[in-house]
């Protein structure tokens, strides 16, 4: 899924499943369909600061390097997994001081004291071997602040300050690849409603928050436009009519999740959506 290389491969071999879509369907070789791995705990950044021009926002982003087991290659915020000194394990101070703590590391954006706001949770889907539970916070800084980010040349590359549409439209043509959830993010900033939604809706309260974004992945036979391949690897979030379908562990759909596009798929070496 968005944790590997994921084109189509003489490894990968057809799997007929009742719990699957459509009555042949392909998954790659590794694909785990015993035991769900156990997640790893991470936390994610979404740093952002007003245009030069005062009108929107402007987000910063990596690139991940090519050799890395996880999202190689693909345009990412600062983050990573959280540390046995961050705090206790799985306790809401640790997620937080991971999110500190990565986006240093990985962007030199130091955020102190500065409040960061918890507003979504994703878990990778069961099939992957890899998994992680990862909380996204939104820090956001002034105009002047944050002009010396850089990425940390070992896991991330080509750091940039860019609006949320630009990553989307450079997505769109092919130019970068971005994950399912760095998208749904991507969607929501691009949208000046969405910040004042996320100070009051009750769907962005820490209670619901708890409750992670779990997607479903699979191989799926069919033509897609503007692809010449015979089948697709598609991820289905829980208000997706397939969902329920589809092997793999299920979730029920967060309410924050319900404007969001209910399925992705790969054609070449990026998602979209379809």
């Amino acid at each position: 899924m968005w944790g590997t290389r994921v084109g189509t491969t003489h490894s990968e071999r057809t799997v007929s499943t009742a719990n699957s879509p459509g009555s042949q369907s392909r998954a790659p070789a590794g694909l785990n369909l015993d035991q769900p791995a156990t997640p790893r705990l991470a936390a994610t950044v979404v740093v952002a600061r007003p245009t030069a021009t005062g009108d929107g926002l402007e987000l910063f982003m990596l690139r991940r390097s090519a050799r890395s087991k996880f999202m190689p290659d693909a345009m990412v915020f600062p983050g990573g997994k959280l540390d046995p000194g961050d705090g206790p394990a799985g306790s809401d101070e640790a997620f937080e001081v991971a999110a500190r703590r990565e986006c240093e590391e990985e962007s030199g954006i130091v955020l102190g004291g500065r409040p960061v706001r918890w507003f979504d949770t994703w878990l990778t889907p069961s099939v992957e071997q890899r998994r992680y539970l990862a909380r996204f916070y939104l820090a956001q800084l002034q105009r002047h602040e944050g002009d010396d980010a850089a990425a940390d040349g070992h896991e991330t590359h080509d750091g940039r300050w860019a609006r949320a549409e630009e990553f989307l439209d450079d997505c769109a043509r092919g130019a970068i690849d971005l994950p399912p959830p760095t998208i749904c993010t991507l969607l929501r900033m691009r949208e000046p409603s969405w910040l004042r939604e996320l100070a009051s809706a009750p769907a962005y309260s820490p209670a619901q928050l708890r409750t992670p974004i779990l997607p479903k992945w699979w191989y799926v036979e069919g033509s897609i436009e503007g692809s010449d391949e015979p089948a697709h690897h598609h991820v289905f979030l829980p208000h997706d009519p397939e969902y329920p379908a589809i092997q793999g562990e299920s979730a029920a759909l967060p309410e924050r999740a319900r404007p969001l596009p209910p399925r992705f798929v790969r054609v070449g070496n990026t998602w979209r959506v379809p």
